[in-house]
């Protein structure tokens, strides 16, 4: 390639077992914008440390591996095209744009490298709100809906698990292990993005408490929201016939059925929405996020 590098995409992907080549060319596409860029660095993640500590732990690898890359090339106008910031779904081929290698999100574009390796987090300017809670309870509805708040005042990221399943945590089944991983992984990348300035919306059953601790641990500004119904009430909003599915052992594994839920037991908030209303939750998340940017400042100032 020649001509100046104008843009560097970091990213984060999950990448099939053929790691890529350091120097190598790779095509990438990021919503329109499709370009062939050098390779500069790639770390491998490994699992979740709760998953690989046990007697044999090599025994469970994923069969997509979770990797930060960057990629350089030079593409006019591309940094005008993510100006904003906002991470954005990104898929790297190798060849004529035919393989596969990975697929995920962006972190920084025509940006300095953000530290993502597999090393303690950096303390993050953003914030990263937790909602957990049962298939069905309303997590997707309060986390658009807190979107739609805070958009105008700060750069939001809403990392939905139902989404995030479709590159990051690609290939992850419903295991125990596999939903430590999931967990591990969508804490890792809030983590990235909280780490930006972001502030970070994650809506996902999450159903093991440990799991959100250790969530927690890493993240750092942290507020976890329960957002609490009855099975019952879940089960009746089930437009995606789920519950009907795991009722009639079409769907193995499935939370508050089969599986486990184990809700927390002195969450930051709990939002009733058997009772509550939309804006009803949303207001109580929006006091509790105060109170920590509150407690944030406080510290900052010391």
């Amino acid at each position: 390639m020649s001509g100046a590098l104008d843009l560097e995409v970091t990213a984060m992907l999950a990448i099939s077992d053929a790691v890529p080549r350091l120097g190598g060319e790779y095509q990438f596409a990021v919503e329109d914008l499709k370009a062939t860029g050098t390779l500069k660095s790639l770390v491998l993640h490994p699992p979740h440390s709760s998953v690989s500590s046990g007697p044999n732990p090599v025994s469970w690898i994923p069969s997509n591996r979770l990797a930060s890359i960057r990629i350089e090339a030079p593409v006019p106008g591309g940094e005008a095209l993510m100006a904003d910031g906002k991470a954005r779904h990104i898929a790297v081929y190798e060849g004529a744009g035919e393989t596969p290698v990975g697929a995920g999100f962006t972190v920084a574009c025509g940006a300095p490298r953000i530290g993502l390796a597999g090393e303690a987090p950096q303390p993050a300017h953003g914030l990263t709100i937790w909602m957990t809670g049962l298939s069905g309870a309303g997590k997707t509805t309060i986390a658009t809906q807190l979107e739609r708040i805070l958009k105008p005042h700060s750069r939001v990221e809403l990392l939905d698990a139902d989404v995030v399943r479709t590159h990051i945590c690609k290939g992850l089944g419903f295991s125990e292990e596999d939903r430590r991983e999931n967990v591990w992984r969508l804490a890792l990348a809030a983590s990235v993005l909280a780490g930006t300035g972001a502030t970070v919306l994650v809506s996902a059953i999450s159903p093991y408490r440990t799991a959100r601790g250790e969530a927690r641990s890493w993240i750092g500004r942290f507020v976890e929201v329960f957002v609490n119904a009855p099975l019952s009430i879940c089960e009746g909003r089930d437009v995606k016939g789920l519950y009907r599915r795991a009722r009639n052992g079409e769907i193995q594994h499935f939370t508050g059925i089969d599986d486990p839920y184990e809700p927390p037991l002195h969450p930051d908030v709990e939002c009733r929405t058997d009772v509550e209303s939309v804006d009803e939750s949303v207001a109580k998340i929006m006091a509790a996020v105060a109170r920590e940017r509150e407690r944030w400042l406080d510290t900052t100032r010391q």
